[in-house]
């Protein structure tokens, strides 16, 4: 690795101290410590200025600048535009300012005068803390995006149905959902909390138009009482394994209808065949090759499987009855 990578690696700090024999001091005091010192100022202008240029990890800020714009100032003013941690140096206690400076939620404070090892220590601190709460937002954000995208509504709920994190305001699950099933789902998601496990609830809803649709529930413990809901459409997978239930029922009935053709004579099972059982057989694959294509992308794989090996039972089952009708052995 060469010096001008590690030259980089190292927290880059920009000094803002109107003061010029302490920030002096300041930036012998952090380069003795191994920091990489990007710029120093005296003023919020250039302070603002030279945080967008160089980009700093941490500002060293001087809560009093001379001038126009103090710390408080100059620090939200960078905060606007960088992720940079801010540690204010100051030498007072002036309550209102303090307060103010709360407000910014700086990573640290320094009490002048101040010795290396507070400093290193600050330094530290504030960085690590900065790069969680950079990482916890940038995270809060992507989940936000995932959400805003996903076809399915997904919600933060608390055990009594309260709603976390929802669109549109909505404040529990009664504005969601009708009063038995809003029940239903506080239910469900008590059940999660209590279980550490996905629980999960079917109920009729409402799409356009009013027209009928089937609705899943699925709830998983986050922490403490509050649970992660994800509500999904699952109409079409629901109407898919209805067909694949009734299309057992009707190939239970054909092998009984070939049981019994057994017994017949060649003749009579070959016309009941042609006549009766091809075009069921046949209209039954189609139905469940016409299934398969419309089922939706977030179609349980256990539902594809399932018709995938009905549609497989199907084709042994013509392949058998043909036998059957040609009296083949």
């Amino acid at each position: 690795m060469t010096t001008s990578t590690l030259q980089k690696e190292k927290p880059r700090i920009l000094i803002v101290e109107d003061e010029v024999e302490l920030a002096g001091h300041i930036r012998a005091m952090l380069e003795q410590a191994d920091y990489n010192v990007v710029g120093a100022a005296t003023t919020s202008q250039d302070a603002v200025t030279l945080a967008q240029e160089l980009s700093p990890d941490l500002v060293l800020l001087d809560i009093h600048l001379k001038g126009a714009g103090d710390g408080v100032y100059t620090a939200r003013l960078i905060r606007d535009t960088r992720d940079a941690a801010i540690v204010f140096l100051t030498g007072c206690n002036d309550e209102a300012t303090i307060d103010r400076a709360r407000n910014i939620a700086p990573e640290g404070y320094l009490l002048k005068p101040f010795n290396r090892k507070e400093v290193e220590a600050m330094i530290k601190m504030a960085l690590e803390k900065r790069r969680l709460e950079v990482a916890l937002r940038r995270s809060n954000a992507s989940l936000k995006a995932v959400i805003a995208a996903s076809p399915d509504q997904i919600l933060r709920v608390h055990r009594d149905g309260s709603l976390i994190e929802a669109p549109n305001d909505l404040k529990t699950f009664d504005d969601l959902l009708p009063p038995e099933t809003a029940a239903r789902a506080r239910e469900c998601v008590g059940r999660a909390i209590d279980a550490g496990s996905i629980q999960r609830i079917e109920y009729p809803s409402r799409g356009p138009g009013g027209k009928a649709r089937v609705s899943e529930l699925r709830s998983v413990k986050v922490e403490g009482d509050e649970a992660l809901v994800l509500i999904r459409d699952i109409t079409e997978s629901h109407a898919a394994l209805e067909r694949a239930a009734e299309s057992m029922r009707i190939l239970t009935g054909m092998a009984h209808k070939l049981q019994g053709a057994k017994e017949a004579k060649p003749s009579e099972i070959a016309r009941e065949f042609h006549d009766v059982l091809e075009p069921h057989l046949l209209g039954l694959k189609t139905e469940l090759a016409a299934c398969l294509s419309a089922l939706p992308a977030e179609t349980p794989a256990s539902t594809k499987t399932l018709l995938e090996g009905l549609h497989a039972s199907l084709d042994k089952t013509i392949a058998e009855a043909r036998r059957i009708a040609s009296g083949h052995p």
